[in-house]
């Protein structure tokens, strides 16, 4: 990657309505049918709270941190799936859309761009409950809002209770295959073992994220577990490769990135950028540097050219982490 490419949020933007974020597309054009997902609304709402200056930035946080906390139930609990006709079509979400829900509310109670909205989420934030759940990802999303809860000081004791899950898992991987979002369980114990203060886990985030590394990488370039997972140790390539595993394995390298100082690590996230970009397993480029837009994944033999929330959210993840080595390089020379 001999330059970086732009970050665009224009089509991402205008994916929000005045409900939410509409999360599937056919090609670039947004599909009514599939409606909405607190899933996306709250990668979305993530990513805004460090994306650049944009006309529609804020009133898409107010949209989407709306559509958050509308979703929450009465028991502290969320709801997921929302229909194109503003009706919840289940009871609660899932449990990795606890988490993520719970993630976005520290993002936005820490980093929203006024005092309303901040408070919003603080109070929204403070009738959430942890999942209980005995899957991995769960606890992790909600991890990963460790630095925002510390900003802030709420959500601390949610970080406190994970940092024991963290600790308590397995190496070098904590489940018996690879499978979605795999960066995210290295980046989480990064994230809580510097805030807390507690440098076995940092040691521990670190040797999980090598190991992730050294599965992910085939051939000079990252060979990512399709959305099917696959085994440790599996034949690669395997193809539907997806978008988000580029943006976890991304920002969980800059997360090393910043606690280490190695340049090992923010080598590793512009190798994302390069994925991105056509350095892959098929060599298409999955990012629209026009307009913002990233393909739905990566097949044998090219790209599945739908360009939903989840993957140009992803996209977008993976170029701002670039973007931050970038500047990050030139003030540490």
């Amino acid at each position: 990657m001999t330059a970086l490419m732009p970050i665009r949020l224009d089509y991402l933007l205008g994916m929000i309505d005045d409900t939410g974020l509409l999360e599937h597309a056919r090609f670039g054009v947004t599909r009514r049918d599939h409606g909405y997902s607190i899933d996306d609304a709250a990668r979305a709402l993530i990513l805004l709270m460090s994306a650049p200056e944009h006309p529609k930035r804020e009133d898409s946080i107010k949209t989407l941190l709306g559509f958050v906390i509308y979703a929450q139930k009465a028991d502290g609990r969320f709801h997921n799936r929302m229909s194109y006709d503003r009706r919840w079509i289940d009871s609660v979400g899932s449990d990795d859309s606890q988490g993520r829900a719970i993630w976005s509310l520290l993002e936005a109670a820490a980093r929203a761009p006024s005092f309303g909205l901040r408070e919003a989420a603080s109070d929204c934030l403070r009738q959430a409950t942890l999942p209980e759940t005995r899957y991995v990802r769960p606890s992790v999303y909600v991890g990963l809002g460790a630095r925002s809860a510390d900003r802030v000081g709420v959500g601390l004791e949610m970080i406190e209770q994970i940092s024991e899950f963290l600790i308590s898992l397995n190496e070098p991987w904590p489940e018996s295959r690879l499978r979605y979002a795999n960066g995210r369980i290295p980046h989480a114990m990064l994230a809580v073992g510097d805030v807390l203060g507690i440098p076995t886990l940092v040691e521990k985030g670190i040797r999980t994220l090598e190991w992730l590394c050294l599965e992910e990488e085939w051939e000079g370039h990252w060979s990512f577990t399709p959305v099917d997972g696959r085994a440790p140790g599996g034949p690669k390539p395997v193809f539907d490769q997806q978008p988000i595993e580029a943006a976890c394995m991304a920002e969980a390298c800059l997360e090393a990135w910043t606690i280490t100082g190695d340049s090992v690590w923010s080598d590793r996230v512009l190798t994302c950028g390069r994925w991105l970009a056509g350095d892959n397993d098929s060599r298409f480029p999955l990012y629209d540097p026009e307009t913002g837009a990233c393909y739905d994944g990566l097949e044998e033999s090219g790209v599945n050219r739908n360009q939903g929330a989840e993957s140009t959210i992803s996209g977008l993840a993976v170029v701002m982490a670039c973007h931050r080595v970038w500047a990050g390089s030139e003030v540490r020379q």
